[in-house]
């Protein structure tokens, strides 16, 4: 599996609730995906820091590195978001053993 197919699109950039006028849910617009929202982002950042010379890169490429800069940046955030779900478990896990332990001293303490 390469790294495209394990960090996907990302699921929506901005999604958003479209409304009737009589306030009824009609449907939702998932928006731009996030690979495609730093798609755009890095490229943005590579034709700015050519100062809008368009000369120095072919369409297809600068579409194609945009695309894999923001593929790495989905594979980094996954990464982010998997150690900070670890830690908020550990913590968690932490916090109970604390809890055990407490209720244990006050039943030794009363009992």
């Amino acid at each position: 599996m390469n790294k495209n197919e394990k960090v996907g699109n990302g699921g929506p950039a901005f999604p958003h609730k479209e409304f009737t006028p009589d306030g009824c849910y009609d449907k939702s617009h998932p928006g731009l995906t996030k690979l495609d929202w730093f798609a755009g982002m890095a490229m943005q950042g590579l034709l700015a820091a050519d100062h809008g010379n368009e000369d120095n890169w072919d369409l297809e490429s600068l579409a194609n590195y945009s695309y894999a800069a923001a593929i790495e940046m989905l594979a980094s955030r996954n990464e982010v978001e998997a150690t900070l779900a670890a830690a908020k478990m550990e913590i968690a896990a932490d916090a109970a053993k604390k809890d055990d332990l407490e209720f244990t001293e006050m039943c030794r303490r009363n009992g």
